[in-house]
């Protein structure tokens, strides 16, 4: 089983401007976090819950102890594939390879279409030839949805490694 490269120290090196803590992440979670990093779980995790539930939080804790680490929405990677040229898009690509994990972030949240669906897949293509399935996917949906919504190839590939729900108010607003 893949196991993720760590460093001794936390350093924020993904989306900046997100406060974030493991001392804010469900212990549960971070049961898994430890069992996923020493090889005892299976990667890839996909999270699931609620919106504002502390899923991405969570994910950026992880990566902030990850050797190396990447950040990107659907959306984004999406809107990048269609607003780059050909080399900076298979640059990225490239990019993501090489880190120790990436996170996929808000799988499902809008209408899948060819480009959504063509970035998913090849995203878990990357991930599993390139680095053992080491990354984190994102989603509002429960797993059930998804499948509703992917093929059973890619719902078969989201689920395949450690699937874990966090629930619980909006973080959001209960501040």
């Amino acid at each position: 089983m893949a196991k993720l490269r760590l460093r001794d120290r936390p350093e924020r090196r993904l989306l900046l401007g997100l406060p974030r803590g493991m001392n804010q992440v469900d212990r549960r979670l971070v049961d898994v976090f430890r069992q996923l990093v020493a090889g005892e779980a299976p990667w890839p995790l996909l999270l699931h819950g609620p919106v504002g539930s502390g899923k991405t939080r969570a994910a950026l804790c992880l990566a902030d102890f990850a050797d190396t680490a990447a950040y990107h929405s659907v959306d984004s990677l999406s809107d990048f594939t269609m607003q780059r040229q050909p080399g900076d898009v298979a640059a990225e690509w490239e990019r993501l390879a090489g880190k120790a994990l990436v996170i996929l972030d808000e799988l499902a949240q809008r209408r899948t279409n060819e480009l959504t669906y063509s970035v998913v897949k090849r995203m878990l293509d990357e991930r599993e030839f390139h680095a053992g399935n080491i990354a984190i996917y994102i989603t509002n949906l429960e797993p059930p949805a998804l499948a509703e919504i992917f093929d059973d190839r890619i719902f078969s590939r989201l689920t395949a490694g450690t699937v874990f729900p966090l629930d619980g108010p909006d973080r959001r607003h209960a501040r």
